[in-house]
């Protein structure tokens, strides 16, 4: 009887585990994240989420090829120069970015 019980619930958690993970990004969803968790990080942008962008990206860098992180990392460097450099509109542009498009990757 315990036995059967345990195989019931191993089973119930091998099937509602996967369930449970994260879905992957796609590597450009990878570098979009890249590129907003700088957003996030600019002080010039005002306050933005910035660690749940970096937690993101953490459980997303694993086993992801050299090239597409070397490009998130690119994009990120461009982001933040971005960031730096923007007048009123510009940084209007990036808030709008990080606040819409960048919220959506977190709601995945």
């Amino acid at each position: 009887m315990i036995t059967t019980r345990f195989a019931c619930l191993a089973l119930t958690l091998a099937v509602a585990t996967p369930a449970l993970a994260a879905p992957r990004l796609t590597d450009s969803q990878f570098v979009q994240a890249s590129r907003c968790q700088a957003l996030a990080k600019a002080s010039s942008l005002g306050a933005g989420d910035a660690a749940a962008f970096s937690a993101l990206i953490k459980t997303q860098r694993q086993g992801r090829a050299d090239y597409i992180v070397e490009k998130a990392s690119g994009a990120a460097s461009a982001a933040s120069g971005q960031a730096r450099r923007a007048d009123d509109a510009a940084k209007a542009d990036l808030i709008a970015e990080r606040d819409g498009a960048c919220q959506a990757l977190l709601a995945r």
